[in-house]
């Protein structure tokens, strides 16, 4: 690697293409070989039971590069202008596989002049072109129902003369707080600041009083109602205040 970092951008480029050149010579010659082994049948010698399989245990290729070489080599057999073509790149692995199945005696020629320095994507418009298959037939089909669907309409819908009217009329009032959404809160901050400034006269009750007897006597005066669960809420007198009273005014605990 660090010599290839000493190179210059146009030697490195140069010895890019002499590789790939000397990569091409080598692998139509990989072709060759396996096109001979193959029709002398040596990989029964190995203990393989077909040509692909000894390149897969034997030469230790992949199932791709066994199967493209061996369908390049069996082609080359019969058309050996193929092995030219894969010297000089003008035709790739790919493209062979995908030309194998409509190369014959009349077209051979023909074919592989078109399919010269053709990509991949290419080469497949061009099988396209010469085995074109027919157009997919329209097909009608009634469309399967869901679950949802398979129950009948007149099962969910609601006829009009059966809603009751609370709650058409709880639906509308839903709708007008969901267009004015900020119309409750003045009110809710009104009752809040009035719950607060009620509850901080309110007396704590004494320890040696009982709740009980302290409720009664909350309910006794006539100035002011308290919920019994005021109790509960003495010492967090900022929290949920609008449930503990109803009215102002607060007068003194004088005992029992």
């Amino acid at each position: 690697m660090d010599a290839l970092r000493s190179l210059t951008d146009d030697a490195l480029l140069h010895r890019l293409s002499d590789l790939v050149a000397q990569s091409r010579r080598v692998e139509w010659v990989l072709v060759a070989h396996i096109a001979e082994v193959d029709a002398r049948r040596l990989f029964a010698r190995e203990a393989s039971p077909s040509m692909i399989q000894y390149c897969i245990d034997v030469l230790h290729l992949s199932e791709g590069e066994a199967y493209r070489r061996i369908t390049a080599a069996r082609l080359s057999r019969k058309y050996p202008v193929i092995l030219a073509m894969l010297e000089d790149g003008r035709l790739h692995l790919c493209g062979l596989g995908l030309l194998s199945k409509h190369l014959d005696d009349a077209n051979y020629q023909d074919v592989l002049a078109r399919a010269t320095h053709k990509t991949k994507r290419e080469i497949e418009k061009l099988v396209a072109e010469l085995a074109p298959k027919p157009d997919v037939p329209p097909i009608i089909r009634k469309r399967p129902l869901r679950k949802t669907e398979a129950i009948s309409r007149s099962e969910i819908e609601l006829c009009p003369d059966r809603v009751v009217p609370s709650v058409v009329a709880s639906r509308a009032a839903s709708q007008s707080l969901r267009a004015k959404p900020g119309q409750g809160k003045p009110l809710r901050s009104a009752r809040r600041a009035h719950c607060s400034e009620s509850m901080a006269r309110v007396p704590a009750r004494p320890p040696s009083t009982s709740l009980g007897k302290w409720e009664k006597w909350c309910s006794k005066a006539p100035e002011f109602t308290i919920a019994p669960c005021c109790e509960r809420f003495h010492a967090t007198r900022n929290s949920r205040l609008d449930s503990c009273l109803s009215k102002k005014h607060v007068r003194t605990f004088s005992g029992d």
